[in-house]
């Protein structure tokens, strides 16, 4: 695992940190690295207050941005066609009176 990537995970931890009993403040002495290799991390860490131990497995994935934004340009298309393909609730109301009228059902009119 990267070093900046695991100072990022204990920084983190650090700001982050929330105990059942209340307690939100821990230092790095007590959080212990128990296993790091490759991608991943365990850590331990023990709170302060109560001494309750919570074990935390992190996993560091590396992610190309070009395939971030092109993943985010597929979904705005996808947003943009269902945006101007979709029904509004007036014209559904207004369909089914119309099958009602006629005495189709929507089966009807795929067959």
């Amino acid at each position: 695992m990267l070093y900046e990537a695991m100072k990022w995970l204990v920084e983190w931890l650090l700001t982050t940190y929330q105990c059942e009993c209340g307690n939100t403040t821990i230092s790095e002495k007590n959080i212990d690295i128990i296993w790091a290799a490759w991608n991943t991390v365990n850590f331990d860490i023990m709170c302060s207050k109560c001494g309750k131990h919570w074990m935390i497995k992190s996993q560091l994935l590396m992610v190309d941005l070009n395939q971030v934004a092109e993943v985010k340009h597929s979904i705005e298309a996808v947003k943009d066609k269902l945006k101007t393909n979709s029904i509004s609730d007036k014209e559904i109301v207004n369909l089914s009176k119309d099958l009602k009228e006629e005495k189709i059902n929507v089966s009807d009119l795929f067959n």
